[in-house]
């Protein structure tokens, strides 16, 4: 790999995120922040009609770990990779939505000051205007019973 150790290799690995078979659980490793937020949406939103504690603790504490690697790389840099690409583009709007993962950007000061860089971005706050209005829709009977009833 010739982009190995560069800037480039950065950007690659952290819009790529790697996929779950290739995560190491560490306490630097950034691996599979949107399988891991996915999840955690998948157990708490909307409300399962099964609570399943340990699924919700589980992906919570995973989405915590992965916000403190976050604001452990964004330590001295305005964006992901140093300046601003196509890894904060992919990570913003899954991070975007902290405050309903149950997360606090109190020990994370470096994510808290990207959060706001990113929606002080014109075409950020564009993008995210984006189907809007689908991810206010409560979902209907046959929708859940399609979701969680799948065979």
């Amino acid at each position: 790999r010739q982009a190995e150790g560069t800037p480039q290799d950065e950007l690659i690995n952290m819009s790529t995120l790697r996929s779950m078979t290739q995560a190491y659980y560490g306490p630097n490793n950034f691996g599979h922040f949107g399988l891991a937020l996915r999840n955690y949406a998948h157990f708490t939103s909307p409300p399962p009609p099964q609570v399943l504690p340990y699924a919700q603790d589980r992906y919570r504490n995973e989405v915590g770990r992965l916000y403190r690697v976050l604001d452990k790389q964004l330590q001295d840099k305005e964006y992901v990779c140093g300046e601003y690409s196509i890894a904060d583009m992919a990570i913003y709007p899954w991070a975007a939505g902290w405050e309903g993962q149950q997360q606090t950007l109190d020990d994370k000061p470096n994510f808290a000051a990207w959060l706001a860089r990113m929606a002080a971005r014109p075409e950020v706050a564009k993008g995210m205007e984006v189907g809007a209005e689908l991810r206010q829709k409560a979902f209907s009977k046959e929708e859940m019973e399609r979701l969680f009833k799948q065979k």
